[in-house]
């Protein structure tokens, strides 16, 4: 937390310019629309919540705003971590250690630490979305509805946030929809709960005028609004290079990770060639944008070519490895137990999975980070924030997948040390690129 606060009072610019659409509302009282500013087709829930703390503070400096802007993220930030904490408690890891690197993988990442220093709108959907995720949690176990009632109220929050957080309001329903499958000869409950959530989710979504759906379909016929053009779609084999290029084709940008090059090039250079080949394939891009906070090479404040700090950067991308190793050997055994509970109808086997909640969540983010990155196809839209609301699922998966190496390593403890070493030396260099951020930035 200290690391995210001094880097929100130290920053003055985000990834995207979000303060332009705070301060049309401070301007104008009212919404913007799409054409009225570059972010202004976003859901409106956090820069009215900036707005309304500016107003109240009676903050006229542009700096003291952002910084305003900032802090509200800090507070967020804070919240999203205690909520991980108690998820990591709930599900019952024996091994303090384990508990401990679980949670500041997530709580030490650079990019987490960065989107909660910004004035961005990301960090509300995966606050919010982190919550209404929890509370299904709790509900699939203890089937009470006012448990299903928060995720409702915290789905809806997050889709007033951003609007990707449609990706896990449909993982949570086909969750609840999977126990209600389950339970549909014995208990009505599950069913009625599954109906219950997307109906009042649904209809709070369409009606919220925050979210301005209603607005947009009168002026543009879509309840959704986005700022980008759509290209061709990609072909599956034939290359084309376009302006921002990110996907060229299907094969290059889905069926590919360039871990050489991404070493050779650990900051994102736009003009870099027309389409250099580590911009290109998606999963390096989500690999390096979930570790550091340098590889953007943005906002121009943060950039810097300085060899001390692309060095770090590389070795992030090595010791980063093992995590992410772990991390797909948990999503892998995660698969297989819901398969085989779905398969056999077996209750114990599909509650031990949440009834999928986590692999829902999981694979409903990558799905949308596919799909995204096919239709628009420009490299800026490859963001790893773009799933951090579904980070439940990666610490579940995490865990799972820790539990299996430390009992294939119980016989050999020196492999034990080495692993627990390794991970503590990640966060050893999460900690020094945010140093280093904040020490250029200041």
């Amino acid at each position: 937390m200290g690391l995210r606060l001094t880097l929100a009072l130290v920053n003055r610019q985000a990834y995207d310019d979000h303060m332009q659409v705070i301060t049309w509302i401070l301007q104008h009282h009212s919404l913007p629309l799409r054409e009225d500013c570059w972010e202004c087709f976003q859901p409106k829930l956090y820069h009215l919540t900036v707005a309304g703390l500016i107003q109240l503070l009676g903050i006229t400096n542009a700096a003291g705003q952002i910084v305003a802007a900032q802090l509200i993220n800090f507070v967020a930030g804070g919240i999203t971590l205690l909520v991980i904490w108690a998820f990591l408690k709930r599900i019952g890891i024996e091994d303090q250690k384990l508990l401990v690197f679980v949670f500041l993988l997530t709580a030490l990442n650079p990019v987490f630490i960065a989107i909660n220093s910004q004035a961005t709108n990301d960090t509300f959907v995966i606050l919010f979305m982190t919550l209404a995720a929890y509370f299904t949690f709790l509900g699939l176990q203890e089937e009470r509805v006012q448990q299903i009632l928060l995720a409702v109220l915290f789905a809806s929050l997050a889709i007033s946030s951003k609007t990707n957080a449609w990706a896990g309001v449909f993982a949570i329903l086909a969750a609840l929809l999977v126990k209600a499958w389950l339970d549909r000869a014995r208990n009505k409950r599950s069913a009625l709960f599954a109906v219950l959530f997307f109906l009042l989710v649904f209809l709070i979504a369409c009606l919220n005028p925050i979210n301005q759906y209603i607005a947009n379909i009168r002026r543009y016929r879509v309840p959704v609004v986005v700022n980008i053009l759509t290209p061709p779609f990609p072909a599956f084999f034939e290359k084309t290079c376009l302006p921002k290029s990110g996907i060229v084709s299907i094969q290059d940008g889905i069926f590919t990770f360039r871990f050489v090059q991404l070493l050779e090039h650990p900051s994102l250079v736009d003009n870099m060639g027309d389409c250099p080949p580590y911009r290109t394939s998606l999963w390096t891009q989500l690999y390096a944008r979930s570790y550091s906070s340098r590889f953007d090479d943005y906002p121009p404040t943060w950039s810097s070519t300085t060899p001390s700090v692309l060095d770090l950067t590389r070795l992030i991308f090595v010791f980063a490895l093992l995590p992410t190793v772990v991390l797909a050997l948990g999503a892998f055994l995660e698969l297989v137990a819901f398969i085989k509970g779905l398969v056999r109808k077996n209750s114990f086997d599909l509650q031990l999975t949440s009834y999928g909640l986590f692999f829902f969540l999981f694979w409903g983010y990558i799905a949308f980070i596919i799909s995204y990155s096919l239709v628009y196809r420009e490299f800026p839209v490859m963001k790893a924030i773009f799933i951090f609301p579904g980070l439940l699922a990666f610490n579940a998966f995490f865990v799972q997948g820790a539990r299996k190496i430390m009992n294939w390593f119980n016989r050999r403890g020196w492999l034990v040390w080495l692993f627990q070493a390794a991970l503590f030396g990640l966060l050893a260099l999460f900690v020094a690129d945010i140093l280093l951020l904040i020490v250029q930035l200041m």
